[in-house]
């Protein structure tokens, strides 16, 4: 368990922590991000040990419990740690796929949704939404979304909601 803080120039103030079970990211006003706690594992399920590519890129973060998911300011994604909670896309899009269309990112404990500036979502991690039901019911109509620790709802713009996740669909 590395705990040092101390790498983090305080020069570069800390505009916010995040946290999974057990790791921490700061993110910097300069919008870098610093990562410290159980790293060695981030490394073991996909933490890029060069994270200079997104460093002063990051406007916001979320994360499931044991992953992360930086909103970059060209509103694309990076994303790293446990690949079954979130830390790889793994539902047949990548990065590239997401790369200048998300508008915001929403999270339970195991999954990410990204709302699209198109209204669409895609959902990664484990989490229980087939892309047939994704691209029938959801495909440009979502206004914002929520969720809970294990599930997602979307309210569409028609002023409905759609509800799904790991508890099942209703």
């Amino acid at each position: 368990f590395n705990n040092n803080i101390n790498s983090i120039d305080l020069q570069k103030k800390i505009r916010d922590v995040y946290s999974t079970t057990d790791t921490f990211c700061a993110l910097l006003y300069d919008g870098s991000i610093k990562l410290w706690g159980n790293v060695d594992e981030m490394n073991r399920n996909g933490l890029s040990e060069n994270l200079s590519e997104f460093q002063g890129k990051v406007v916001d973060i979320v994360t499931t419990d044991y992953a992360y998911c930086a909103l970059l300011r060209n509103a694309s994604v990076k994303v790293w740690g446990n690949s079954s909670k979130g830390g790889t896309l793994n539902r047949g899009f990548s990065e590239k796929d997401l790369f200048g269309q998300v508008s915001k990112v929403f999270s339970t404990g195991s999954a990410f949704c990204a709302l699209l500036r198109n209204g669409a979502v895609k959902v990664w991690g484990s989490c229980r939404l087939s892309r047939q039901f994704s691209n029938k019911i959801l495909p440009g109509n979502v206004s914002t979304v929520c969720s809970t620790s294990s599930t997602f709802c979307a309210l569409l713009k028609d002023g409905s909601a759609v509800v799904w996740g790991n508890k099942g669909l209703n």
